[in-house]
C-alpha cells in the first residue's frame, strides 16, 4: 500500500504544480510529514513520510523543469516551399492524409502535414513541396506538431527509415489489405480499428455515428488491446513454457504489439501496467491493478512530462481507474451485473474530461456498450484469423472473414441505431479546466478512501467476456488457477 501513496504524493505534486499551488502544497507536505512524526513516532512511519514528501517535492519539481513547449513566431505563417522527415506511420482520410512531420525548411519544427487523400507517403519519406504553413491552428495535443502544414503538392526525395520501421509499415500495409479484402464493409474498417486502431479509412456517417454512440474507442488501440494479447498469449504458452520462462516472452510479445501499433499514448500505459503486473507475478508479489496503473502513469509523466495534457492519455488513465478502483466490488456478483454496472462507470468517469475538451456528451453510449461489449473480442479474434488465413491462401480468408462480419456488422449496426436516437447526443458548455479538476478530486478522494477500506478480490474471467473495458486491469489469470 506504500507504493500506492508514493505514487500519488508524485502525481499531487504535478497537480500542485499546474495549479498554481506548488508552494502552498510543499509547506503543507512539510507540516504534515512533521506532525505524522510527532503523533506516531515511529521508524517506519518516519520513513514513509518522508518518502511521500519527497515524491511530493520530486513530481512538482520535474514538471518545473519541463522545457515549454515548441511554439512558432507568427511571421512564419504562410505559402513555402519545404522539407522534411515523415515521423509516424500517415493516417489515410477520406478527405485527407495526415502525417507528423519534422521540417528543415523554411524552420526547424514539427509540424502536422495535412496531405491530399490520394498521397502515397511512409514513415520515413523525405518530403519536397510546396504549403501553406498555418501557425495559428495548433495540431491536436496527441499529435505532438506544434503547428499545421496544409501540402499543395510534394515529392518523394528518399527515405530514412529504419529497418523495424519499415517492417512494421510493411505489416500495417499487409494486415490492412487481407482484412478489408475479406471482411465486407462496413465490417471491415471496424475489424482493422479493433485490431490496430486505424480507423481512418471509417466514411464519414459511421465515424458521426460512433461518435454519437460513444463508441469511437473500440477503433482506437487501448488497454483492452494489450490485455487480449496479453491473455491469448499465456494461454497458448502455458502448456509449453513454466512461469518463469513465459512471463519474459508475454511481456516482449506485448511490446512488440505496442510497437506494431504506433506506440500510443493509452497502449503504452497499458504495456506499462501489464510489465507491472508481469515483474510482481514474477517476483510472487502481490498484484493490485490501481498500484499498477498509478506507477505507469508516474512513469510516463516523469519520461515525458508534456503526456500529462494528450486527451487519449487521460482518457485511458481514467477510465482504467474507475475500473480498477471498482472492479473488485463488482466482481463478488454475478458477471452480468458488472457488464451493466461498469459501462455505465467508465462513461462517468470520463464524462467531465469529454466536456471539458470537446463539451460533448451521450447519454446512450451506456447502453451502446453495454450491448457491444460481448461482440468486440470475436472481431478482434476475427480480424486474426483472416490475417493469419490470407498467408496460406485467399479463399480461406475470405471464408473466416464471416467470422468477423458478423460481430463487426452488430457493432456498426448499434452504432448507428444508437445514433439516430434524438436528444440523446450532442454539444453542450466546456467546463474550465480548474473546474474540472475540482470534480475530479470531489469525487476521487472519497472513492478512493472507499475502496483503501475495501477488500479487493480478483476479477473472474466471464466479468471481461461482457465487458471488455474491464479488460484493461485483467492482464492474467487469477493466482489462484496458475499452475505452480
Amino acid at each position: 500500500m506504500i507504493g500506492l501513496w508514493l505514487g500519488l504524493a508524485f502525481l499531487s505534486g504535478v497537480l500542485a504544480h499546474d495549479l498554481g499551488l506548488a508552494l502552498a502544497a510543499a509547506v503543507t507536505a512539510v507540516a504534515g510529514a512533521a506532525l505524522v512524526s510527532v503523533v506516531w513516532p515511529t521508524r517506519h512511519v518516519r520513513l514513509a513520510s518522508m518518502a511521500a514528501l519527497v515524491c511530493l517535492l520530486a513530481g512538482a519539481a520535474r514538471v518545473a523543469t519541463a522545457p515549454s513547449p515548441a511554439t512558432l513566431p507568427p511571421d512564419v505563417a504562410g505559402r513555402h516551399r519545404f522539407t522534411g522527415v515523415v515521423l509516424n506511420m500517415p493516417r489515410v482520410y477520406p478527405e485527407r492524409t495526415d502525417a507528423l512531420l519534422r521540417l528543415r525548411s523554411p524552420v526547424e519544427a514539427t509540424v502536422l502535414a495535412r496531405l491530399p487523400p490520394t498521397a502515397t507517403v511512409r514513415q520515413g519519406d523525405v518530403l519536397s513541396g510546396a504549403g501553406e504553413l498555418v501557425v495559428a491552428e495548433r495540431a491536436q495535443s496527441r499529435s505532438g506538431g506544434v503547428a499545421t502544414l496544409r501540402v499543395f503538392d510534394f515529392t518523394v526525395e528518399g527515405s530514412e527509415a529504419t529497418s523495424l520501421q519499415r517492417l512494421r509499415t510493411r505489416a500495417h500495409e499487409a494486415i490492412g489489405e487481407r482484412v478489408l479484402r475479406s471482411v465486407a464493409e462496413p465490417a471491415g474498417t471496424l475489424t482493422l480499428g479493433v485490431l490496430l486502431g486505424d480507423d481512418s479509412r471509417m466514411t464519414g456517417p459511421t465515424r458521426q455515428a460512433f461518435q454519437a454512440a460513444g463508441l469511437t474507442h473500440l477503433t482506437a488501440v487501448s488497454g483492452w488491446n494489450v490485455a487480449v494479447v496479453t491473455g491469448v498469449c499465456e494461454l497458448g504458452l502455458r502448456r509449453w513454457l513454466s512461469v518463469r520462462r513465459r512471463l519474459p516472452v508475454v511481456a516482449g510479445i506485448i511490446w512488440s504489439y505496442a510497437y506494431l501499433v504506433g506506440l500510443q499514448p493509452p497502449v503504452v500505459r497499458a504495456s506499462l501496467m501489464a510489465s507491472l503486473y508481469l515483474a510482481a507475478r514474477w517476483r510472487g508479489r502481490p498484484r493490485d491493478p490501481v498500484t499498477a496503473l498509478l506507477w505507469s502513469v508516474v512513469a510516463m509523466i516523469a519520461v515525458q512530462p508534456a503526456i500529462r495534457f494528450d486527451v487519449a492519455f487521460q482518457l485511458s488513465a481514467l477510465s482504467t481507474a474507475a475500473l480498477a478502483l471498482l472492479g473488485p466490488q463488482i466482481a463478488r456478483y454475478p458477471a452480468w451485473i458488472g457488464a451493466i454496472v461498469l459501462p455505465v462507470t467508465t462513461q462517468l468517469a470520463v464524462s467531465p474530461l469529454l466536456l471539458h475538451w470537446f463539451g460533448a456528451y451521450s447519454l446512450v453510449a451506456p447502453v451502446a456498450n453495454l450491448l457491444v461489449g460481448p461482440a468486440v473480442a470475436p472481431v478482434m479474434a476475427g480480424g486474426v484469423l483472416v490475417a493469419a488465413a490470407s498467408l496460406a491462401h485467399p479463399v480461406a480468408a475470405d471464408a473466416l472473414g464471416v467470422l468477423a462480419w458478423l460481430p463487426g456488422r452488430w457493432v456498426v449496426w448499434i452504432a448507428e441505431v444508437a445514433a439516430s436516437v434524438p436528444g440523446l447526443a450532442g454539444r453542450t458548455l466546456s467546463p474550465g479546466a480548474d473546474a474540472t479538476v475540482l470534480v475530479y478530486l470531489g469525487a476521487g478522494v472519497p472513492i478512493l478512501w472507499w475502496w483503501q477500506r475495501t477488500t479487493a478480490v480478483p476479477l473472474p474471467e466471464g466479468l471481461a467476456l461482457l465487458a471488455p473495458q474491464v479488460t484493461e486491469i485483467e492482464t492474467e489469470d487469477s493466482p489462484q488457477r496458475e499452475p505452480a
